[in-house]
């Protein structure tokens, strides 16, 4: 999974934050355009970019934080954390879904 952090709080990015975060384009459209790079590419178009490789998630939570839809990535050494404003819940976990494996826990519940 690539991601780009956002200056401030978090933020969103890669492939996730693009289909998550497209609300007036169509899945499909979005993946279309996004399967044109290569990961290399993607890492390599903004410094702000990085990776989390599967492997090295342990569990995904979604949920809602201040009216906020958000996204908390949890590996063994770090939690990612990022929100998603004016995106629906349902549109993150969707997005979320069509990306990771099934073998990837998703949660989704309130957030602390």
């Amino acid at each position: 999974m690539l991601f780009q952090i956002a200056s401030g709080m978090g933020g969103v990015g890669g492939a996730i934050g693009a289909v998550a975060g497209q609300g007036a384009m169509k899945h499909q459209d979005v993946r279309g355009k996004l399967d044109q790079f290569s990961p290399q590419e993607i890492l390599n178009a903004n410094k702000k970019n990085f990776q989390v490789p599967y492997t090295g998630v342990t569990k995904i939570h979604i949920g809602k934080k201040l009216g906020t839809s958000r996204l908390y990535i949890q590996t063994p050494s770090e939690t990612y954390k990022f929100k998603f404003q004016f995106i629906k819940l349902e549109q993150v976990e969707s997005s979320i879904r069509s990306f990771l494996p099934s073998s990837v826990l998703i949660e989704s519940g309130q957030l602390d």
